[in-house]
């Protein structure tokens, strides 16, 4: 009996070790995918060490990288060039991947007609939503397989769209009627329109039922409450020096970055003009400070602790590292040419 026992203990610990050997078992990496418009690949650095992992070719003008819930996959997309002398994401059509992240390779391409902007990914996980920027509509996609499931409806100038934190609807920033719409993520239906002063640009939710979002010709951003679109709050980023012009051209990119960290305890706000983030403690909006970054940040993804907060600077090519405790820029990060869009994903 003693052999017995002893016996058994040894083979549990050893069943107890081989677990922790099993991919998955151990515990999720956290990784940033960055899109690199320019480069046609995403780009992959570890959100722990900064160094990079690997790079992913996707072989086309990339405009947006989400990831599942559960990290398992990541998703990209591509505005198919016309070869119009206007520029390269001039087109008519665009494609969308699916990413292993196990494996950092391309398991499904899938065609979708009209000019894919940003895109957003069910609480559920089984559903990824792709805004198409010249089109009436939202392409809905399986998230395993790329397969089109349906459409939702809209109108023209769709652009950044995101899931409510309760998972219950689906909201989308038009930059053409100024205004943001709301789906019922179960039905699929708009059950309510907020109008805005400017064309949506990046946009956050907190727990409290809040909406935050950049406008294209303001520098700073706005608050709602988005159950009655209510006005709460209108706040100016600290002023650009007279030196500074204002964007002539459309879309009028005055700012263009906005992250909530994950515990609620600040929103970091990207002055693209300006080549710096400004952080602000929440509820309050009072302003921490400024942080310099490299030229023309774009968009920002907070790791999961709250303390770092990455962003992208497309004219730089690189990513910043910000310490945000510290309220300081603790690393660069060469990120393919016009890096854009990137996402924190913990990856099991």
């Amino acid at each position: 009996m003693r052999f017995d026992g002893r016996l058994r203990a040894t083979m549990s610990a050893v069943a107890m070790a081989a677990a922790l050997l099993v991919p998955g078992a151990a515990s999720a990496r956290e990784l940033v995918y960055v899109q690199a418009s320019k480069s046609e690949e995403v780009v992959v650095i570890d959100a722990n060490s900064f160094e990079p992992v690997t790079r992913i070719p996707i072989g086309g003008y990339t405009d947006d990288v989400v990831g599942l819930p559960d990290g398992t996959m990541a998703f990209t997309n591509v505005m198919l060039s016309n070869n119009s002398p206007l520029g390269s994401t001039v087109g008519e059509g665009g494609l969308v991947h699916g990413i292993d992240t196990a494996t950092n390779k391309l398991v499904w391409e899938t065609f979708v007609d009209g000019l894919p902007n940003h895109m957003a990914v069910n609480s559920n996980g089984r559903e990824l939503y792709v805004t198409l920027a010249d089109r009436s509509w939202i392409v809905v996609l399986d998230t395993r397989t790329g397969r089109i499931l349906k459409r939702l409806f809209s109108v023209m100038g769709n652009h950044g769209a995101k899931m409510t934190p309760d998972g219950k609807h689906l909201v989308v920033g038009n930059m053409f009627i100024d205004a943001m719409l709301v789906y019922d993520a179960a039905s699929g239906d708009v059950v309510r329109t907020i109008n805005t002063r400017e064309g949506v640009r990046p946009f956050q939710f907190d727990k409290q039922g809040k909406v935050y979002y950049q406008l294209s010709r303001f520098h700073g951003f706005e608050v709602r409450d988005l159950a009655t679109g209510a006005l709460e709050k209108v706040v100016e980023l600290p002023k650009l020096p007279a030196s500074v012009p204002a964007p002539e051209a459309y879309p009028h990119t005055v700012d263009h970055g906005l992250a909530i960290t994950p515990d609620g305890r600040a929103i970091v706000a990207a002055a693209s003009t300006g080549n710096y983030v400004a952080v602000y403690s929440l509820p309050d909006l009072k302003l921490r400070g400024t942080v310099p970054v490299g030229e023309d940040p774009n968009w920002i993804a907070i790791r999961a602790d709250s303390k770092v907060a990455f962003v992208s600077n497309r004219k730089s090519n690189s990513i910043s590292v910000v310490d945000l405790d510290g309220l300081k820029e603790i690393r660069k990060v060469p990120a393919g040419t016009l890096p854009q869009r990137l996402s924190v994903i913990d990856v099991p």
